[in-house]
């Protein structure tokens, strides 16, 4: 199934073709789009927003009457919520309220047994880094911001994101788990 998560009737529809009974939630689709202020336009700054934010907050909203009581839901945040990264100004904005709203939600969710919890990946060889891959002086940079001194894998962090949703992370919610190689410590 596939929506764009930025229009509420993509997300109603995508909800309306789930059947009832779920145990997990992921919400996964993120987007970045501008830099630093100066080069944010008012439309990179709302399409981040209505995918990051607005879509995760509507898609969970729809999909909430069919999770099962003791289900799970997984917000993907980023380490760009944690430490300042202007060149990802609106993205980082975004990303820190997937944080709050992961806290939140754990908060109301938590007597029907629903945990909420937040991975932040840091730098991951995905499709989000490829611009910068082929750069050595910026690949330079990452590895040494990086306690590993690498960027992680995606399965790495589908690893991490399984480990929390599963009865093994039962007693975790309303954490946002920084799942980085320890970046910037």
């Amino acid at each position: 199934m596939q929506a764009d998560l930025s229009k509420t009737s993509d997300i109603e529809k995508l909800a309306g073709e789930c059947a009832g009974g779920l145990d997990i939630l992921v919400n996964n689709a993120g987007i970045a789009r501008g830099y630093t202020i100066d080069h944010t336009s008012e439309e990179d700054f709302d399409s981040v927003f209505s995918t990051n934010v607005k879509g995760i907050f509507f898609l969970t909203k729809a999909i909430l009457p069919r999770l099962n009581s003791g289900a799970s839901i997984v917000n993907i945040s980023s380490m760009v919520s944690i430490a300042a990264y202007p060149a990802y100004l609106a993205y980082g904005m975004s990303k820190s309220a997937v944080n709050s709203f992961t806290r939140s939600l754990a908060a109301e969710l938590g007597p029907r047994g629903i945990r909420v919890n937040a991975i932040a990946p840091g730098a991951t060889d995905t499709e989000f880094v490829s611009s910068v891959r082929d750069n050595p002086e910026i690949m330079a940079g990452i590895n040494a911001a990086t306690a590993l001194g690498r960027m992680g894998t995606p399965d790495e962090i589908a690893r991490a994101v399984t480990w929390v949703a599963s009865p093994e992370g039962g007693w975790i919610t309303g954490q946002v788990i920084q799942v980085s190689g320890g970046m910037h410590l």
